[in-house]
């Protein structure tokens, strides 16, 4: 079905002869699948670079970000493009055996990836055969996975875990350094990230359970090549079987915890002090709320019937901007005397009033600790267990806020 792959930021494939790299590589291993990302050229140039690889299919994405290639015994029989991957449904020739591969560029900004997430949630969804996914996410999943730079906050990595945990993707093994990216610099600047990966679904680890990804060399990218090759032989197990199986139940039970407390913040609600941990249950749960979310298509002013996502986005930003957007100046004054006075003098006095420390903790204690961290990553929960060292700072900036004061310098005048 698929024999050997590669999936590559290859930062422009007219630098540094990175598309000539690439060439001499499907010479040697015959690629039956090459996904390029940020190519840097534009769509127009898909058949040029097509004929030089001699693989006889290609097709980019909406973003032009993802150029995909592919031998002639895949026959496509779906697609779905959006600006952050490109989703190919193929069928082995002359056979009934179906798989999908999704490549993946992801945007830097978080928010962003938001969209990316929800695009692989939906994609899932309507997948029922072996699924590949690979490509740059331009995120990791933990602090293991970088090298330099400022700390990892969970606030960075919670929801692409959380995605592959939705998805129930599952890295394919990974042979060698696990660092895919470079920043370039050297010494205290220098910056090691894992953002290239390559992941299957159940049904292509059941098929090809000894998959493996090998990363290239880097040159011509300051990412590296993933070189895929898909093996359905199994490994043989030379381990004793009761030390693998101490470690495999110690790894369950932290994995179990680490994916009760992504699916406990997703969905928002009051963990049960019964001791209910059914993360299927949250995880039906944030589906369910991202379902109603979900905006499928909209009508626009003129009639027309948007389905795209960054059509949609467009549109709501156009709608709102004119609503908001003042085309004459309004100096008639004499309506605001028809609006009922509903605040007294009274109330007005009372919100003006600088609030207690107590009125502060009260506030804080009141929130739900289980909920979702904010942008700072901390949760509810950290800000009254650590209510006696920080209680004073933050009650110093709600009173920043009515003071009209800037949080620093209030902090400095106590």
């Amino acid at each position: 079905m698929i024999n050997k792959a590669i999936f590559w930021n290859i930062r422009s494939v007219r630098t540094q002869k990175a598309f000539e790299r690439l060439v001499d590589l499907h010479k040697i291993h015959h690629y039956s699948y090459i996904a390029l990302l940020e190519p840097f050229q534009s769509p127009s140039e898909l058949e040029t670079y097509r004929r030089k690889l001699g693989l006889p299919n290609a097709r980019v994405n909406s973003s032009a970000k993802n150029w995909v290639f592919w031998e002639n015994g895949w026959v496509e029989t779906d697609s779905t493009d959006t600006c952050q991957q490109l989703t190919m449904k193929y069928q082995l020739r002359g056979t009934d055996d179906k798989f999908t591969v999704t490549t993946v560029y992801a945007r830097c900004s978080a928010l962003e990836r938001l969209e990316l997430w929800e695009d692989l949630e939906n994609i899932v969804d309507h997948t029922i055969s072996p699924w590949l996914v690979g490509g740059d996410f331009n995120t990791i999943i933990d602090e293991s996975e970088k090298l330099g730079g400022l700390l990892v906050t969970n606030q960075e990595t919670a929801d692409f875990a959380s995605c592959i945990s939705a998805c129930s993707l599952n890295e394919l093994k990974f042979v060698g350094s696990c660092y895919t990216w470079w920043n370039g610099r050297i010494e205290y600047d220098c910056i090691f990230k894992r953002l290239d990966r390559v992941f299957g679904n159940n049904d292509f680890m059941q098929l090809l359970p000894n998959s493996e990804v090998h990363p290239l060399i880097r040159q011509g990218s300051d990412h590296t090549p993933l070189h895929v090759i898909c093996n359905a032989l199994q490994e043989q197990v030379v381990k004793p079987f009761r030390s693998l199986l101490s470690k495999a139940e110690a790894d369950l039970k932290r994995y179990r915890h680490i994916e009760e407390e992504y699916w406990r913040q997703k969905a928002g609600m009051k963990w049960y002090t019964d001791g209910d941990k059914n993360t299927k249950f949250f995880h039906a749960y944030v589906k369910g709320k991202r379902r109603k979310l979900h905006i499928k298509e909209i009508h626009t002013r003129q009639g027309d019937i948007i389905s795209r996502s960054h059509n949609i986005v467009e549109e709501a930003v156009n709608v709102f901007k004119e609503q908001f957007m003042e085309n004459q100046e309004w100096n008639n004054v004499e309506l605001l005397q028809c609006i009922p006075k509903l605040v007294t003098d009274g109330d007005n006095e009372e919100m003006e009033t600088m609030p207690t420390k107590e009125e502060v903790k009260h506030v804080v204690f009141s929130l739900n600790g289980d909920s979702a961290s904010g942008p700072d990553g901390f949760s509810g929960q950290f800000f009254q267990s650590c209510w006696d060292t920080i209680g004073t700072d933050i009650t110093n900036m709600v009173k920043a806020f009515f003071l009209w004061m800037g949080v620093a310098q209030i902090c400095d005048s106590h």
